[in-house]
């Protein structure tokens, strides 16, 4: 059960994240205006994609469930990690999709 808890606080906590990051890159008039667009679409993207690839991990035992949203976490992170990355340097690095 312990473990549970800290995967629905690990998901919290990054989907707060992303919405505070998406929010701030969206407001940023340092930006350029297609720098700031295609950030906004990246973030849009991942979070889609973290979120379909957790409804789709219902039907898993649980073990496997575990280990699955782990691996979720750790890449929605790194994700998250890489679209900030190119909002202020211009640089995009590759994407790691959960649900592709």
């Amino acid at each position: 059960m312990e473990r549970l808890v800290q995967i629905d606080l690990s998901r919290a906590y990054l989907l707060a994240r992303h919405s505070f990051e998406a929010r701030k890159v969206l407001d940023d008039t340092w930006l350029s205006p297609d720098r700031r667009i295609k950030a906004i679409a990246a973030y849009v993207e991942i979070g889609h994609d973290f979120n379909d690839f957790f409804i789709n991990l219902k039907e898993l035992p649980l073990q496997q469930w575990y280990r699955a949203s782990v691996r979720a976490l750790e890449t929605f992170r790194d994700n998250l990690d890489e679209v900030w990355h190119y909002a202020y340097s211009g640089i995009m690095r590759e994407i790691k999709w959960l649900t592709k």
